[in-house]
């Protein structure tokens, strides 16, 4: 399961560095699990003793704090990271790739941040040298952060730190906590899906096959019992839990994106019903390479998900191209060309492709989905 990411960032001197730092305490009494990054001091690792000021330089090293932020927390640690980086780029990378981050601007007057001057560096900006991050013409400050904090330099800061936490406390409740509910309150269908008995038929008895977001393994059942050898995944523990332990299924709690001991397996089959919807693209574009890199040979993988025609489609909260909050939880409708065009471009072939209303309906709710069957080619 992901940790979080504090990504606090400001003008040199607005107190990031301060702010992390208490932040990072008052997070330590919660998570065991939590490492603290600071701009100064990454910057010596990742540039030794040649800084490179430009902007390019000064960019190059914004990424590689986003990608060791997105590697740890991917591990599960809550990573709180001080750096300026005043770049939208690196901070548009960062929502689409790192979950559960959270920006916080530091927002000081300038005149307050020259007066102070801790590293000297204003002075050295007004001399006209170019090393002053932020004072730019170019300098790109926050569009949209999470929380913004007005520093006052009043060592008020308990009160940032409860403010911090206080916005950013719903948006780190996890897709988990939703699917941990459902899977404890009884609500689960139990019985194998119809996407499951349709994908059965082009699957051969004794062979592998690893099932993404496998819920409470209803389908994972049915594979095992066909006599195939199933791996199941799922990032809701409730759900892993509810496993009958007397079938031969190695179930793991995981996030199926990112569990790369997984991938290291080879398989025949890669079923996934309902889990591509509930990523997103950018995890879309992680999971496929996995998946075909772990495939052998005409290896086959089946995708159900929901589509861009669905009626669900556009209920809720939009928070991204085709990606709504809706009944409390994620989807992210596909365009089914779309979905094609990537797996083809990794190598599969299209076997079957179908879109239809009709391919689970269940009390009346008839979702419209796309039915995929993808098989590695050769190389």
């Amino acid at each position: 399961m992901y940790g979080q990411v504090f990504w606090i960032t400001g003008l040199s001197g607005a107190g990031k560095t301060t702010l992390g730092t208490r932040l990072y305490y008052r997070l330590k009494k919660q998570y065991s699990q939590i490492v603290l990054l600071d701009g100064d001091v990454l910057k010596r690792l990742f540039s030794s003793d040649n800084v490179d000021y430009s902007s390019e330089g000064r960019k190059k090293r914004g990424f590689q704090y986003s990608e060791l932020c997105k590697l740890l927390a991917y591990q599960g640690i809550t990573v709180i990271c001080c750096t300026i980086a005043m770049f939208d780029d690196i901070r548009d990378w960062n929502r689409l790739h790192i979950p559960n981050y959270h920006e916080v601007f530091i927002d000081v007057d300038l005149e307050i941040l020259a007066k102070r001057d801790v590293k000297g560096l204003y002075s050295i900006f007004r001399s006209g040298a170019d090393a002053m991050v932020g004072l730019a013409d170019n300098a790109e400050l926050p569009k949209n952060p999470d929380v913004v904090i007005h520093n006052k330099m009043d060592n008020d800061i308990e009160l940032y730190l409860d403010e911090i936490l206080q916005k950013t406390a719903n948006k780190s409740q996890s897709e988990n906590k939703y699917w941990d509910d459902y899977y404890q309150s009884g609500r689960a269908i139990n019985v194998p899906s119809d996407f499951a008995k349709f994908a059965l038929g082009y699957m051969q008895t004794n062979m592998k096959l690893i099932d993404l977001g496998c819920g409470n393994g209803r389908d994972s059942a049915l594979f095992c019992e066909a006599g195939l050898k199933v791996t199941a995944v799922d990032s809701s523990k409730s759900a892993i839990d509810t496993f009958d332990d007397s079938l031969p299924i190695f179930a793991v709690c995981d996030d199926f994106v990112t569990a790369k001991a997984l991938f290291c397996v080879d398989y025949n089959y890669c079923y996934a019903r309902w889990s591509i919807h509930a990523i997103n693209q950018a995890q879309q574009d992680e999971l496929l390479p996995n998946v075909y890199n772990a495939l052998k040979k005409d290896g086959l993988f089946f995708i159900e998900a929901r589509t861009i025609n669905d009626a669900k489609c556009g209920r809720g909260k939009r928070i991204g191209v085709n990606e709504f909050v809706c009944d409390y939880h994620y989807r992210r409708f596909i365009e089914p060309d779309m979905l094609a065009q990537s797996l083809k471009a990794l190598g599969f072939a299209i076997d079957y492709i179908e879109q239809s209303d009709a391919f689970s309906v269940v009390n009346g709710d008839a979702p419209t989905l796309v039915r995929v069957i993808a098989r590695k080619s050769l190389q």
